[in-house]
């Protein structure tokens, strides 16, 4: 199986790439150049936050952890800051210039009637400028278009004005649990390494007028 980017032109010099699995097409160079940039914009937002270790300063472990999540049914979405009039046309444009990635989201399918959204992801750089509202919007389009009701995702206690931001969007709490009972507690730091510190909530928000 092969990775292959496809390109959408999307709002003048904001171009949306879509990252998923395909059989036919051979694996392309630019694509890992992508990949290397998401990784790297991952694992800055993260430590960005201030609740992991800053050594080793990384969450994603590299581009092959992504190709496993793509390989699992997963899509990401990935916001590219792109000035070439000409990349509406669907081309591929030769080197990406990693440092032009304003966010990124992943999504994937749990059943019929779920789609995951997570590793919602914005440049820390590239904050407050609405790319995390617009990565939102585009995967409720997504999930209408594919017929799921719901959309779920993660949240860590840790994080309250994305809870705020999460209820302000209609998603409700339906479940928590300790971090230690889905990863590892190595990379946070020692003092939230305690059992029920650090608390995954999930988050429903039901797609059914």
């Amino acid at each position: 199986m092969s990775f292959v980017p496809t390109f959408v032109y999307q709002k003048g010099i904001i171009s949306m790439l879509v990252l998923t699995l395909d059989e036919s097409t051979e694996q392309s160079i630019c694509f890992d150049d992508c990949l290397r940039g998401m990784v790297a914009t991952i694992n800055e937002a993260y430590v960005f936050e201030g609740h992991f270790k800053a050594d080793p300063r990384r969450i994603v472990n590299g581009i092959d952890q992504l190709k496993h999540e793509i390989s699992q049914e997963g899509v990401f979405t990935v916001l590219y800051q792109d000035e070439m009039d000409g990349f509406n046309t669907g081309e591929l444009p030769e080197v990406v210039d990693l440092s032009k990635i304003v966010g990124l989201v992943k999504t994937r399918r749990l059943d019929e009637q779920r789609l995951y959204l997570g590793m919602l992801t914005v440049s820390v750089n590239q904050q407050g400028k609405g790319y995390g509202k617009y990565l939102l919007e585009n995967v409720t389009k997504l999930a209408k278009e594919g017929n799921y009701t719901i959309i779920e995702l993660l949240v860590i206690n840790l994080n309250p004005h994305l809870l705020t931001a999460y209820s302000k969007l209609k998603y409700i709490i339906i479940d928590m649990f300790w971090w230690g009972d889905m990863y590892s507690t190595d990379i946070l730091k020692p003092e939230l390494r305690e059992k029920n510190k650090v608390l995954f909530i999930k988050m429903q928000k039901s797609l059914v007028n």
